[in-house]
């Protein structure tokens, strides 16, 4: 925290903002992570099966996404 850094006190209201602004920036960071790692899956096991009209359907259409992510066990 800046105020930490110039030796100024801070709030417990304010390392509270911080501390939960930090939580929230983690766990983006880890949401888009599972999000790419489940969608390069399920982009390979199109592949695999040489569906190529489905990759074009699921980088478009959020509903078959989840409806191949359920399909396949993603």
């Amino acid at each position: 925290m800046r105020k930490q850094e110039e030796g100024k006190e801070i709030t417990m209201c304010e390392y509270i903002d911080f501390l939960e602004a930090r939580g929230e920036a983690r766990g983006e960071e880890r949401g888009i992570t599972i999000g790419e790692t489940r969608l390069g899956n399920l982009i390979q096991a199109l592949l695999k099966e040489k569906k190529f009209s489905e990759i074009d359907a699921v980088s478009t259409n959020r509903k078959r996404r989840h409806e191949l992510y359920k399909q396949y066990g993603i």
